[in-house]
């Protein structure tokens, strides 16, 4: 007997501390989670959209903005003639008057304190209610996005759109990289309901406004930016291409000053395409930073300057083209099938003599090729402050075999995006600094504003080499394939790259990706790229992206007071 009144005493001391230990943990480690049901039970809440930032360029002008509509609500209890009510604001709507008075004289007449009856009302309408002195019926702001430039910029703008939760965030571009300072904060406004959910006639009602988000603005000058897209669209319709890409950049500070694409993509409608026959597979592609290519010759200037750099080769470096050049199987020949015998570093660039970059490539080595390549920012992030950037591709050492060390020399067997490209032609002109690349230079909410700084990512090349390449450019311009079009009176130093595009594992000869980048040597200004997609009037830079650079150039010449030299 003894034994069971034990046995009851200890199941109900167990008993006892199980309901103790249940009760500490509902009231004490559980007092958050309970305390965040009950107010969820006990408030019924609606979201106040905070306004979105605005994007301005460089000058100003509004390129992204929020237009304000408004979110109509009524209070029943401070409403004393519903019907009346509810014509008037049907009139104003310009609804379907009968099913319109209807709806929201049944909504009005709900035991409620607060509910919304119609979203997206402009400010027209909004005004028009007011004018009426309607009393328990409010307004509250619902910013949407609208783009006052339409396509302006659009590819590097990016997009609005509803995320998976059906919350407003920002994709790709400025829009998606600064989502978390464009969209601020939203806020709420609430109201207490009672157990089975429904508002508490005379309950407590609570507003707790929106934070905004931060403005930003940008480096872009509308100026340039509407040359650049007028320029770019030219040239792709004229040379018969699919889509084109020019990217004007100040090189001391890595400031993008314009950068236009075409086809061109509307922020606004961003499931349309352009009114072009052409299909790109994102309507935002930004070919600038998102489509890595084969940049062919424009990277010799930078082979040229890793050979100078380590002191492989000198400025009076020669070099013998006598024919096709066999590695490791494979032959490599000029792009012209053109021989040249004796060849100098300037020969070999005025020539865009592949033979000869493939011998410079070998003094250098695959390693420190490979090494200084990099450091151009070659296969690596820009680390631009846009949503979407490709990396390219530059393999690993251990990768590299002799034929794709003379391959990369002449550029060909690695990829890159016009930006990375751009910026490495900027680190030669800036006494061999390469600068990070950026679209905003500044943050701005309410009073208070951030600079967004200059930021150097490293040395590349020596001044004094730096002053070396600009030299070897400038003689590579007025003595090789785009002698035909340069500029009278006007020293500029650039390089052409006409880069055959890989098709079923072969280079296709008639499709190519033809570049030029360069700038005048006289002004620190910009440094500019063009690049121009399978153009089908003729297959070589030379005879489209060089022409289209030297128009463009003309008329920067003309913006930054750029002087004649000769």
């Amino acid at each position: 007997m003894r034994l069971k009144i034990n046995l009851l005493l200890a199941f109900l001391s167990v008993f006892f501390i199980l309901i103790l230990g249940r009760l500490f943990s509902i009231s004490v480690l559980g007092h958050g989670k309970f305390l965040k049901l009950a107010e969820n039970q006990h408030w019924a809440s609606y979201e106040l959209p905070a306004r979105r930032g605005d994007i301005f360029s460089s000058d100003g002008y509004p390129l992204a903005t929020t237009e304000i509509l408004y979110m109509l609500y009524g209070e029943p209890k401070k409403i004393t003639d519903r019907k009346k009510t509810s014509r008037i604001i049907c009139s104003v709507l310009t609804e379907n008057s009968q099913k319109c008075v209807s709806d929201i004289k049944e909504k009005l007449s709900l035991d409620l304190t607060f509910l919304i009856l119609r979203h997206g009302i402009s400010l027209q309408e909004k005004d028009k209610i007011l004018l009426n002195n309607l009393s328990g019926i409010g307004f509250e702001e619902e910013p949407r996005r609208s783009y006052p430039e339409k396509k302006l910029l659009g590819s590097v703008l990016g997009y609005v759109a509803k995320d998976e939760s059906g919350k407003e965030r920002g994709y790709f571009g400025l829009e998606g990289f600064y989502n978390g300072d464009l969209e601020g904060r939203a806020g709420r406004m609430v109201e207490e309901k009672d157990a089975l959910g429904v508002p508490i006639p005379y309950g407590e009602f609570r507003k707790i406004p929106p934070s905004d988000g931060s403005a930003l603005v940008t480096t872009i000058d509308r100026s340039l930016q509407y040359l650049a897209e007028r320029k770019i669209k030219e040239g792709v319709i004229r040379y018969g291409a699919e889509t084109g890409t020019i990217i004007i950049m100040e090189p001391a500070s890595g400031a993008i000053l314009a950068m236009a694409n075409y086809p061109f993509s509307d922020p606004g409608k961003p499931s349309n395409k352009d009114d072009s026959p052409l299909e790109i597979d994102s309507p935002l592609w930004n070919i600038a930073i998102s489509s890595s290519y084969e940049p062919g010759s424009v990277v010799k200037a930078l082979t040229v300057a890793s050979g100078l750099e380590i002191r492989a080769i000198n400025e009076n470096s020669h070099f013998y083209d006598e024919g096709p050049m066999e590695i490791g199987g494979y032959t490599i020949d000029t792009w012209d099938g053109k021989h040249y015998g004796d060849e100098t570093v300037t020969s070999i660039l005025q020539h865009s003599n592949n033979i000869g970059a493939a011998m410079i490539g070998q003094r250098i080595g695959i390693k420190n090729l490979r090494s200084h390549f990099a450091k151009f920012g070659l296969g690596v992030f820009t680390g631009v402050d846009l949503e979407g950037e490709a990396a390219g591709e530059l393999k690993e050492v251990l990768d590299w075999y002799p034929i794709d060390l003379a391959t990369a020399s002449f550029g060909q067997g690695l990829s890159v995006t016009p930006l990375q490209i751009t910026s490495a032609f900027s680190a030669i002109f800036n006494n061999g600094i390469l600068m990070k690349p950026k679209l905003v230079k500044e943050l701005k909410k309410g009073n208070a504003s951030k600079t967004i700084q200059n930021k150097k990512i490293g040395r590349v090349i020596s001044p004094d080499v730096s002053k070396k390449v600009v030299g070897l450019l400038t003689q590579a311009v007025s003595g090789g394939e785009s002698k035909y079009y340069n500029l009278p009176n006007y020293k500029i130093a650039g390089k052409t790259g006409t880069a055959q595009i890989p098709v079923g594992g072969k280079y296709d000869p008639t499709l190519t990706n033809a570049t030029f980048v360069g700038f005048f040597p006289s002004s620190s200004k910009f440094v500019m790229l063009v690049k121009i997609e399978r153009p089908s009037t003729s297959p070589y830079a030379a005879e489209t992206a060089v022409p289209l650079w030297m128009e463009t150039a003309k008329e920067l010449a003309i913006y930054f007071g750029v002087s004649p030299d000769l």
